[in-house]
């Protein structure tokens, strides 16, 4: 047992030497995971001592306790991801949320007064010692400022940013450690988890950030009753300490009455949506702890810290991944997620898209609406597409978490709530709002300008193949048959340019003309309508001739 714990030591330390940036904190690792059992990792084999079952979630919870704020982050977030860890495991590992051991007062007054530059007593009439709340990244603290207004302190855990580095290239060594022993994780992309995980703690590090997003979705709000939004006070807030109103109020989950419970899950959820669907930016954890009911019936949100952005392009996108589900139109969702992420290396489209129809009929096809869980799903075929090398973009991977958390309140508050159906007015103005003569016209132009783009390339591009042609003096000898071939190719070539050049001309020139002449009909005149009319009958032929071909 001491030789084989020897070994464990030695093969690690050598292992730890190469691509890890912090020796000390590299060792500290090593030891940490002998001491909780997982040495076989550094043996490079197969955990033989490993087992699915709720001690070893347990030993994994005390581990990344002990690791450190990187990890409990990590742990954390693994404790909502209910597609794909079993109940124990989330169970366990929920504690992270808010088991985290504060940090000492006096070090909290020191990084307040070093951050401001001056003493609390300058600038606070008082500054509770007792936290409010501790967790891996910040530590917070009711105050009261010297104008009279009641407050609340963040003040971030000094050192972060060296530790999540030293972090972050231990955790790259371990995934390499791990797919090394373990193959078949590759497919999850574990090295691509840890950089969107990297991005997101880098953000929630940064106070201005935060600040920002504050201020952008207060801003968004002005005008709602129901919603409140901590302000912030820029002269006492910095890069590392963030002093906001305080919001008083209740926990959603504490409310008795059924009647109450079930309108204030269709109150949570219309925040929720309009945040994503309205403005774009949503906030990316909407649990329990982040939204209380105030005494005027408003609902107060707060920590800002992981937020998403969804440009109106991307919206669009998701409301037609919702629009297919609700309608049930499978093959359909398989093309939109593909327009929706990035494939990164060759694609089996038919694979992928029986992967993608067998994840619908297991979680759509024959449910009413009411029972369909759509965060749980939309996270399976986020990780079913990634194994066919189709990555979204990091802002859906967080708003598919964010969703799994929302809709877990959601029915926790209200259990047959329906989703998608509180989303429906949403989506409808979303689609809507394409067919506006405003929105006809920009997309219209932005398609000509692409066109152009492209057309005023095609000559430069012409004369590089032609030169590169000549320069290596390429020769082509074709037989009779095969240049009839060609021949009848480059003519069929020809004419669809000429097809879609055609469209092009027309759906350009209706678009100049959208403010001319009288509204005939959806707020558009009639030459538009048939010059678009006739761009369309034009790609109907081009399309037509493609398919048969």
């Amino acid at each position: 047992m001491a030789q084989s714990l020897v070994r464990s030591i030695w093969d690690g330390s050598q292992a730890l030497r190469v691509g890890v940036k912090d020796a000390a904190r590299g060792q500290q690792v090593l030891t940490l995971l002998i001491k909780h059992g997982f040495q076989d990792i550094l043996e490079n084999r197969r955990l033989s001592i490993f087992k699915n079952d709720k001690t070893t979630a347990e030993r994994v919870c005390r581990l990344l306790q002990d690791l450190g704020p990187t990890y409990i982050k990590f742990g954390q977030i693994l404790s909502t991801r209910e597609d794909i860890l079993q109940d124990h495991w989330t169970t366990t590992l929920s504690v992270l949320q808010d088991q985290v051991s504060p940090l000492p007062w006096v070090e909290v007054k020191e990084t307040i007064e070093n951050a401001l530059d001056a003493k609390l007593s300058e600038e606070f009439e008082r500054v509770d010692e007792q936290p409010l709340a501790s967790a891996s990244i910040a530590q917070v603290h009711r105050a009261k400022l010297k104008s009279g207004e009641n407050v609340v302190i963040k003040v971030r855990r000094r050192g972060l940013r060296k530790t999540l580095d030293a972090d972050l290239s231990l955790m790259r060594w371990l995934i390499r450690r791990v797919e090394s022993i373990y193959p078949e994780v590759q497919i999850f992309d574990l090295k691509g988890a840890l950089e969107n995980f990297r991005d997101s703690l880098i953000n929630e590090l940064d106070f201005d950030r935060e600040a920002a997003s504050l201020r952008c979705v207060a801003e968004n709000f002005k005008d709602d009753p129901e919603v409140l939004i901590p302000a912030v006070y820029d002269r006492v807030s910095r890069k590392n300490v963030l002093t906001m109103g305080e919001i008083h109020g209740q926990k959603l989950t504490s409310v008795v009455s059924e009647d109450a419970r079930n309108q204030l899950a269709h109150q949570y959820l219309d925040v929720a949506f309009k945040m994503l669907f309205r403005d774009g930016l949503f906030h990316g954890d909407l649990h329990p702890g982040n939204v209380f009911l105030d005494e005027n019936g408003r609902l107060g949100l707060i920590d800002f810290g992981m937020v998403g952005r969804l440009s109106p392009s991307m919206r669009m996108k998701l409301v037609d991944v919702m629009l297919a589900v609700m309608n049930e139109d499978l093959a359909g969702v398989a093309r939109i997620w593909l327009k929706l992420g990035r494939p990164t290396r060759a694609l089996d489209y038919r694979a992928y898209e029986s992967d993608v129809i067998s994840i619908l009929e297991r979680h759509v096809v024959g449910k009413p609406l009411s029972e369909v869980r759509v965060g749980a799903f939309l996270n399976e075929l986020s990780n079913g597409a990634m194994r066919h090398g189709i990555r979204v973009p990091a802002d859906f991977t967080m708003l598919f978490k964010a969703l799994v958390t929302t809709e877990g309140l959601a029915k926790q508050l209200a259990g047959d709530i329906d989703l998608l159906e509180a989303a429906r007015p949403y989506i409808e103005t979303m689609i809507a709002s394409r067919f506006t003569p405003e929105t006809l016209k920009e997309n219209a132009l932005r398609q000509a300008q692409r066109w152009l783009d492209s057309g005023q390339d095609l000559p430069l591009r012409l004369d590089r193949v032609l030169d590169d042609l000549e320069s290596h003096g390429l020769r082509i000898q074709l037989q009779h048959k095969a240049s009839d071939e060609l021949a009848h190719f480059v003519r069929e070539g020809f004419f669809r340019l000429a097809l879609a050049l055609v469209a092009l001309g027309l759906t350009l020139a209706g678009a100049i003309l959208i403010n001319r002449g009288t509204t005939f009909a959806f707020g558009l005149p009639l030459l538009s309508l048939l010059l678009w009319g006739g761009a369309a009958w034009t790609m109907t032929l081009l399309l037509r001739g493609l398919k048969e071909r």
